[in-house]
């Protein structure tokens, strides 16, 4: 009895907490990490909202307001049950995934510049629209693609995030032909010599589901055939945008990310854990 009353209490404090930040705060989607935002996350999570896994324990909380916060934070204001929410929690944070700004691109989508000067860029799967605004065709406007290089498929492989729609390669090659740019439906493993010969002509936009490892495999082919580096300035680069030095921790780096690897010189599962500093 004592313990649930402890519990109750301290939920009563967060929920006013959370009525506070409402009061005072005017949040906008932002990935800069917030205090504010942190508390408001402990206090949907413990409210029975899922936010997903994000932050440091994985626990959802990292600071950041990003769409998914925000639905949820919508949802409490709107009174909508948090079992409703976790039901539903994909379409609702569709929504605000296009209040993304242009300054954020990159990091919701993983969306950077090529090294080498050509006006090439890589990325997640970006969606043609979101929440009935275009997405897709202002980056090609803004950033002058003229080509798209599409590595991933479609169904479960054809969008980044649960908060993002799904783009099929249909939509997605119709899009590029209304804008003029050229698009290409490519082999992460069979087709490096054609991704780097795309990407030598320059204003490319190359990616794959999440821009990390089949993305990652082929711009780092392109950088190491082209002498940009060596294959531990590559790896460090690459690395950056993935999750292979966790893999290789936890040891799940398998055949199929060595395969990506190999195209800048990784020689084997050995040799990539001695590039990440691993033994």
């Amino acid at each position: 009895m004592i313990k649930l009353k402890h519990i109750l209490n301290n939920l009563s404090e967060n929920l006013q907490v959370l009525k506070e930040i409402d009061i005072n705060k005017n949040f906008e989607i932002s990935y800069v990490v917030n205090p504010d935002v942190k508390e408001l996350q402990r206090v949907l999570i413990k409210a029975g909202y899922y936010i997903g896994k994000y932050g440091d324990k994985k626990d959802g909380v990292d600071g950041k307001y990003g769409p998914m916060t925000k639905a949820a934070h919508v949802a409490y204001k709107n009174k909508l049950s948090s079992k409703n929410f976790n039901q539903n929690r994909t379409k609702l944070s569709q929504q605000f995934v296009a209040d993304v700004s242009n300054s954020d691109i990159s990091k919701e989508y993983n969306f950077h510049k090529i090294p080498l000067g050509s006006n090439n860029y890589r990325s997640a799967q970006i969606p043609v629209t979101v929440g009935g605004k275009e997405l897709l065709g202002t980056i090609i406007d803004d950033y002058g693609i003229k080509t798209i290089i599409r590595l991933n498929g479609d169904g479960r492989d054809s969008r980044h995030k649960s908060s993002h729609p799904y783009t099929s390669i249909q939509s997605e090659q119709q899009l590029a032909n209304s804008k003029g740019v050229s698009f290409y439906k490519l082999s992460s493993t069979r087709d490096q010599d054609q991704v780097n010969s795309l990407l030598d002509s320059g204003n490319v936009l190359i990616h794959c589901a999440h821009g990390a490892d089949r993305t990652g495999g082929n711009v780092g082919g392109y950088l190491y055939a082209n002498g940009w580096g060596d294959t531990k300035k590559i790896w460090d680069y690459t690395t950056k945008y993935n999750g292979w030095k966790n893999l290789l921790k936890n040891g799940t780096f398998d055949s199929s990310y060595l395969k990506q690897a190999m195209k800048f010189g990784v020689k084997s599962i050995a040799h990539a854990k001695q590039l990440a500093g691993l033994k």
